[in-house]
This record gives structure tokens, sequence and C-alpha cells, in this order.
């Protein structure tokens, strides 16, 4: 039986209001937690999420993230974002943020990308490799801030607009937006302070802005990939024990795309003995990324079959 929480409400008659959580929701809540099952659909997932949250239902909400996960490699993937940040769902909110830096022009003219909360928008414009044009932001800050001040019952002036925004303003990078574009929609809306204004146009007369960031944001889809070898050529198989490691520096920020293994030839009638004393072909392969204090930064580790490996 699933555990959750001991919850002691005390009311007068036998009957305890849930006004937040729709009876059909809840009903699968109790199934779960007498039955140890429920059924996750893009139907009901929020619905679901949103209960699993606030009763601390740790595996149902991980059920709730792997459904939320088809959707945020889509056009959705706006709307996965805001769900993820909401219910901390850091998994979920990565692969979301992954998915809006490769595509983010469509991602921004979505449906749901006007309905972000400031401090989702704020996660997106804090990207530098975002794959649009910093006029497609400046286009898209607009729109959305006028969306939001007409949710909010206010006048869509730049005024109103750069309050609502709050420190995401300075995410933008106004020195490279289209200069006819900031003249007309930004630079006479009351948007920017009139220092920030100048400062802009003197940007590009070359004096850095001391306001906004200078450095341009390189889309994921510019990235280059170097290969780094840790032996130009091999004479024999690798050993399967043993810990095998390569070092290498860099003076940028870098990604690692991958790591290619070449494990050793293992005849299948042969293999090695584990600890119960019977012949096994598997071997354990533990990856650690390490940073220049040797602080593991990230790890993965699995078992393989190296004979069906070399099938």
């Amino acid at each position: 039986m699933s555990s959750i929480p001991c919850l002691r409400v005390y009311a007068r008659k036998g009957e305890i209001p849930i006004p937040d959580i729709e009876e059909n929701t809840f009903r699968d809540i109790l199934k779960y937690i007498y039955c140890d099952q429920i059924t996750i659909s893009n139907d009901n997932v929020l619905e679901i999420l949103y209960a699993a949250d606030k009763y601390m239902l740790a595996a149902v909400k991980g059920g709730c993230e792997a459904v939320l996960k088809q959707t945020a490699q889509s056009e959705h993937a706006t709307k996965a974002l805001q769900t993820a940040y909401q219910h901390n769902l850091s998994d979920l909110q990565t692969e979301s943020l992954n998915y809006i830096e490769m595509n983010t022009q469509a991602c921004l003219l979505s449906e749901y990308a006007l309905s972000l909360s400031r401090d989702c928008l704020g996660l997106i414009l804090n990207s530098d490799y975002l794959n649009c044009t910093e006029t497609d932001i400046c286009h898209f800050i607009i729109k959305w801030g006028g969306h939001q001040c007409r949710l909010a019952n206010l006048e869509p002036s730049g005024g109103n607009i750069r309050d609502i925004l709050g420190n995401n303003l300075y995410m933008i990078r106004f020195q490279d937006v289209d200069m006819k574009l900031f003249s007309k929609k930004v630079a006479v809306s009351g948007l920017l302070t009139n220092n920030e204004t100048v400062s802009i146009y003197q940007s590009h007369f070359g004096e850095e802005s001391k306001i906004f960031s200078n450095s341009k944001r390189c889309p994921v889809t510019q990235r280059e990939t170097f290969t780094v070898n840790r032996y130009e050529q091999t004479s024999q198989p690798m050993s399967t024990i043993g810990i095998q490691s390569i070092i290498f520096l860099s003076d940028t920020d870098i990604w690692l795309k991958g790591v290619h293994i070449f494990l050793p030839y293992v005849e299948q009638s042969y293999g090695y003995h584990n600890s119960t004393g019977t012949v096994s072909n598997n071997v354990d392969i533990n990856i650690q990324i390490l940073n220049d204090s040797n602080e593991e930064k990230n790890s993965s580790q699995s078992t393989n079959d190296l004979w069906s490996k070399l099938r």
C-alpha cells in the first residue's frame, strides 16, 4: 500500500471540503493510496500532478513528469516549462529549455508563450543560446508585455510593460535589435529610461553599454563539435578492469556531447568469474565528469553485456 503523510483535519461534521481538486481526480488519488494503481494521461496529467504535489506523492509526481516529457520536445515546450517550474520538475524544465533553445522562434510564436510567467520568461531570456534574432525576442517581449498588461487590467504602455518585465528587461540585448524597430517601438515607448536609450545608441558607435549585456547569443545550432581522443591508435584490447581517464582543458564554456567507449574484445565462450563463481561477460561502466577541483559534476553508470554489444 502506498504511504501518504498523516493529514489531521478537524471538522465539526463528517464532510471535509476540498475545493481545489475535482472529484474524479481525488478518486484517482485515493485509488492510488489504497490500491497502488493510477492511470495518468494527457487528459488528466495536470490535475493529477497538482494533487500529487499537494499530498507529496513522489511516485505519482514522477509518473506525471514522464507523461509531460512527451510534450517538452514539441510546440508545447513553453507550457511544459511553466508546469515544470511551478511543480519543481527539474528534468522536465531542462528538457523544455533545451527544446526552446533549439526552436526558439517557433516556441515564442506558440499559443501558450504569451501566458508564461515572468520567472519562466526569465529562464528563457537568461540563455545565451536562443536560436533566433534579438529582434525576434524584442517583438515577443512587446507582445508578451501587452498581453500581461491586459490580464492585469493595465494600459499596455511602455512604462507598465517595464514594471511587469522587472529585471528581465536587462536580459534583452537591445544593442542587437534592428535599429528601425528599436527607434519606432522601444525608444519612444517609455520602456527604457533616457539614459538606457542613449546607452543603446552609443553602443552602435563603439561604446559598450554598461547597463545591458554586450555578449551576443550563440544559437545551439551554431556550436562546433570537437573530438578529443585519448590515443591516436591502439595495439591491443582495453582491460575490463581499472580506471580509464582523459583530461582536457578549455578556456571557454563547453558542452559534453557524448563519450565513445570502445569495449574490449570478448569471445562468447570466455568471460570473467564473478563473486558467485559463475562466468559472466558483463562489465560495469561508471562514467564520471569532474571539474578542475576533482568535484563530480555528472555521472552515469550501466552494466553492459560485452558479447551482445559485439554481435
